[in-house]
């Protein structure tokens, strides 16, 4: 997609041979290109996006910014332009432009952001307020919960408002709170401030050098940090199961590192010790991993080009550009994946003979980088036609029968979904979900999904269904108490108790037994013989669970044995042996399974159709002409009726049915308990439990990859930050390919991340050619608060800058993106913090939690960088962006 500015800004970087594009006069609009505009100052008062269908009914996307005598963002006006607007008109003077939201922003006399509201349909919908102490660090955010004041709100966002009666009884507003220490370091984070809920969230205490030494919990458990001589994080050591306030002496993580700070050991909680060698670019040659049944540490000597590796080892190895050819187990030349390149750095095929097999998945794009054609072993492809706005608009079988189009409204979400059975979706005036309905061959079997009232803030109300075949009747009446411990982990509820192992997995629930390996990983579930603890392992084995090398879920056994094969993170095929039992395509977004073939070939008789509910659940099945062949239901947290059926099914992700559980790609859930089996890969980068799923709050959010909750665009747009400096874009910006960080489309999908599924868990090959734009530094990231850096070449983005210092530099951060938005190997965004006087670098979650090099690349041997860094231009903007060697 073309972009045209109006004016050449004066960040623009210029390349020889490329250079800053020059203004073009645009009266009239041109295929595939969007459109900024820019006033004297150089401020973007407006965006054009393109026309997604030409001639079609559709209009043009587009934002307009108001600014303030002070040149801060006041207004952000999102609609559609009836027709093109010449350059020559100001967006202030645009004619047939139709408002569906505002988002108006205020500012005290310091510019810091006091209130922030959104409107739509005539009124105020959200209204979020802040408040700073003297030195300008942020205290409280109220997101305000009584639309009956939100043209007179409480002068102090610390204070509780009146809380609303009748239509307007959403309960009380939610405040947050964060204290500081003396030394200006976030000390503590409240929640529900002033309510009967109100909690200490998380508390903090620090060392001289600024580091996190302690967190602590709403419950009061304490986990302890300490760092070596480079202030890199050394041991971590958590919560003592039974004394509140106290770290467990035995109970610990610890790591080791290299002279250029690579990670090169790690000893997990039970003692086991991985450890990781690299090459001369800082690059991941090879992890040794101890076999389940030898000793504590990785006794291999053997290097990945000899046959003394053990078999658990991986081997990994690159091509000149960085990008990944081959993870193997054993050794250079064992069972693994493959890929190949094309010069753009995309992938042209992945080949897995995992299990022996050889499998070859091919790939096609067209000129705009959207993957046009998947091909599978057997020669069967599949093609993706896309519009001006590069949204996925059609798929077809072997290039003929077309399987499914998609439509999008004139606020660029999804509005239907033809193909077997029809799906049409509704929106509110804020753009969230209000119905599903999915039109199948039979009337008795079509269904309408109502949202009909959601809060303040953006949470579903209230759902209803207009057929009972697809409502969950599984409920009975219970009460249950539940005992937890110092790790967050269930002991018992009810009658049922629980054990765990040294890693913080659930290896026992009463019924079953389950087993791990070295990795965390389920490796097999058996039946229970006793409730004690440690659970033994001697009952009979119920299912059994084997990954590659990329950590994905390869092969399930249980009455059968069957191999899965992936497209990146997307299962598209399953074998028994040699013979094809099922295939799967995809739609564009992550985990949104839209035809599943039954059986090895590629015809109407074996093709069936899946649909999902707001959730990204799978409610329908259907064959070609859209008769039923199955319904779907379940419970908030996924419990799933008897009568379900197929491997997808809970917002999408793949069905166990031999141990009730799905698998999230990171980790295993249970939809019983509610939460997942092991504790979280990214540590406390998500939430301060370790096992919660979504912070339990399931029919808003989901977990597309088993790291972290992302919240469903349905739910209308994304609480804003305290500091921003803009307002955030609208909800499901679908359609515009500006600021796509973390949207999450109508099933609970991250549209950034679904469009080239190539890489492991979440990560793909991105659909545009730009950095993506930094999150907001958290107010209590160390050495804050911190201030934007100058827009200047020589400033890398998401740079940041704390306060002055008596003598010396500033405080420094810089946000690193997830490798989905262009950054390094295996990253999911992480902040990087440098103190004055410190050697080297701290990584920092999104939400300021210390992160192991580990957690903030959880798979640091995934996919290299995007395409994009493999051009002239993104080669030189590496010279500014990339560290060298390495993040």
């Amino acid at each position: 997609m073309k972009h045209i500015a109006s004016l050449c800004m004066a960040t623009a970087i210029a390349f020889a041979g490329i250079g800053c594009e020059r203004a073009e006069a645009q009266s009239t609009s041109s295929a595939f290109t969007s459109y900024v505009r820019y006033d004297v100052l150089r401020r973007v008062v407006g965006r054009i996006s393109p026309d997604p269908d030409g001639t079609g009914p559709i209009a043009f996307a587009a934002v307009r910014n108001t600014y303030d005598t002070d040149g801060r963002l006041i207004k952000v006006e999102t609609g559609e332009l009836a027709s093109y607007q010449s350059d020559s008109v100001a967006p202030s003077a645009w004619t047939g432009f139709t408002i569906f939201q505002t988002r108006d922003i205020s500012y005290d006399v310091l510019g810091q952001k006091l209130k922030e509201t959104v409107s739509a349909g005539g009124s105020i919908k959200t209204a979020i307020q802040f408040s700073y102490d003297n030195m300008g660090r942020g205290v409280c955010t109220a997101v305000r919960m009584n639309p009956a004041i939100f043209t007179s709100l409480p002068a102090d966002p610390c204070t509780l408002g009146t809380q609303g009666s009748g239509s307007n009884a959403f309960g009380p507003d939610r405040i947050t709170k964060t204290t500081y220490d003396s030394a200006g370091r976030p000390m503590k984070i409240q929640q529900a401030l002033g309510t009967s809920l109100q909690q200490d969230y998380v508390t903090y205490t620090y060392s001289t050098a600024d580091k996190q030494l302690t967190v602590t919990d709403a419950n009061g458990n304490l986990a302890g940090f300490s760092y070596d001589g480079f202030d890199r994080l050394q041991k971590w050591s958590f919560p003592s199961k039974t004394t509140v306030g106290s770290t467990s002496t035995t109970d610990f993580e610890q790591y080791g590192y290299d002279e250029n700070g690579n990670r090169t050991s790690l000893q997990k909680r039970d003692g086991t010790t991985l450890t990781y060698a690299y090459d001369e670019l800082d690059r991941m040659i090879q992890k040794r991993v101890p076999d389940p049944a030898g000793s504590a540490a990785a006794t291999s000597t053997g290097n990945c080009y000899t046959l003394a590796s053990d078999t658990n080892d991986v081997c990994y190895s690159y091509d000149l550009r960085g990008l990944q050819l081959s993870a193997r187990f054993g050794y250079a030349s064992g069972q693994g994946i493959t890929r190949v390149y094309d010069d753009l750095g995309r992938p042209t095929s992945s080949t897995s003979n995992v299990g022996g097999t050889s499998r070859t998945l091919s790939y096609e794009y067209d000129a705009d980088l959207n993957r046009t054609r998947i091909t599978h072993p057997d020669g069967n492809y599949f093609v993706y036609a896309y519009d001006g706005l590069d949204r996925n608009i059609s798929i077809s079988e072997n290039g003929g029968t077309t399987l499914v189009t998609m439509g999008y409204n004139s606020q660029g979400k999804r509005s239907s979904l033809s193909g077997g059975a029809d799906t049409a979706y509704t929106y509110d005036s804020m753009t969230r979900l209000a119905t599903i309905s999915h039109d199948l061959a039979s009337t008795g079997q079509d269904v309408t999904y109502s949202f009909t009232a959601y809060n303040p803030a953006n949470q579903l109300l209230t759902r209803s269904i207009d057929n009972n075949s697809y409502s969950w009747d599984g409920a009975v009446n219970v009460s249950r108490s539940y005992a937890v411990n110092g790790l967050n982990q269930y002991t018992s509820a009810g009658p049922a108790s629980f054990c765990y192992d040294d890693n913080g997995n659930l290896t026992s629930d009463g019924t079953w037994v389950y087993r791990y390996d070295r990795e965390n990983r389920l490796t097999e579930a058996r039946a229970a013989v006793s409730t004690t603890c440690p659970a033994a392992t001697t009952g009979s084995s119920i299912a059994g669970l084997a990954y590659d090398p990329l950590g994905r879920l390869a092969q399930t056994s249980g009455s059968a044995t069957t191999q899965l094969l992936y497209d990146g993170d997307a299962l598209v095929a399953e074998y028994s042996g040699t013979t094809l039992l099922r295939r799967y395509v995809h739609g564009a977004n992550v985990d949104e399974p839209l035809v599943w073939y039954e059986g090895s070939t590629v015809t109407g008789s074996s093709r069936r159709s899946l649909r999902a509910d707001n959730q990204g659940s799978v409610v329908s099945v259907s064959d070609a002409g859209g008769a039923g062949i199955s319904i779907n239901s379940y419970d908030e947290y996924g419990i799933p009726s008897a009568g379900n059926s197929g491997r997808f099914q809970y917002t999408g992700q793949i069905n166990l049915p031999e141990i009730g559980m799905y698998y999230y790609k990171a980790r295993i859930y249970s939809p019983t308990l509610g939460r997942f089996l092991q504790t979280d890969p990214v540590g406390f980068d998500d939430q301060i439990n370790l096992y919660a799923y979504v912070a339990n709050d399931s029919v808003n959010s989901s977990d597309p990859t088993g790291l972290a909750k992302v919240k469903a665009c349905t739910q209308g747009p994304p609480p804003a930050t305290q500091g921003e400096e803009a307002a955030p874009p609208p909800a499901c910006d679908n359609g515009n390919d500006e600021d796509k960080d973390n949207e999450i489309d109508v099933f609970g999908h991250r549209e950034s991340d679904g469009k080239k599924p190539i890489g492991e868990i979440a990560n793909g090959v991105t659909g545009q050619s730009q950095i993506a734009q930094a999150t907001i530094p958290p107010s209590n990231l160390p050495g804050g608060p911190y201030t934007e850096k100058p827009t200047t070449p020589g400033n890398r983005p998401g740079s940041y800058q704390g306060p002055k210092q008596p003598s010396g530099p500033r405080p420094q951060a810089q946000w690193v993106p997830p490798e989905s938005e262009g950054g390094p190997p295996g990253s999911k965004g992480y902040w990087k913090v440098q103190l004055p006087g410190q050697q080297g670098w701290d990584r920092y979650s999104r939400s300021g939690q210390p992160l192991t090099p580990d957690q903030a690349h959880p798979n640091p041997v995934g996919p290299t960088r995007s395409f994009f860094f493999l051009s002239p231009v993104g080669a030189f903007l590496c010279l500014l962006f990339c560290e060298s060697p390495a993040y």
